[in-house]
């Protein structure tokens, strides 16, 4: 889900404020959920030969919550929405890489339609 919600956002214009609440309050609610369902659905998921690997995960996690904490105060709208076009290109790319090709070239269509869309938008005065 996350492409096409930073989709939206590019294209609705949506304030990174609210963008890192509504993301925050979405993955607060999904993430303990798909846990959950994938304990339920697979409990052999969670060997503890593979605990390491998700006590790391949920350190970079963190990290990653406090590092955005710290960079929402230090950049501007314009530069999250470039950041945040960024990582769209980034996942378009490595969905032509590693997907079938017509899902790549659908999904690089929907990103290019998308940051023409957002480029073509006047970012909201905050």
């Amino acid at each position: 889900t996350s492409p096409p919600i930073q989709i939206l956002v590019l294209l609705g214009g949506m304030p990174k404020s609210e963008f890192r609440a509504t993301w925050i309050a979405v993955n607060s609610i999904l993430k303990p959920l798909q846990l959950v369902i994938l304990f339920t659905l697979k409990p052999k998921a969670f060997t503890s030969t593979q605990m390491p690997m998700y006590a790391v995960a949920i350190a970079f996690a963190w990290a990653g919550f406090l590092f955005g904490n710290w960079c929402h105060a230090q950049i501007t709208e314009t530069t999250a929405r470039s950041l945040l076009l960024l990582l769209l290109s980034v996942s378009s790319g490595l969905l032509l890489l590693h997907a079938h090709v017509l899902v790549g070239v659908a999904g690089t269509a929907i990103l290019v339609a998308a940051a023409c869309g957002s480029l073509c938008r006047e970012v909201p005065a905050v």
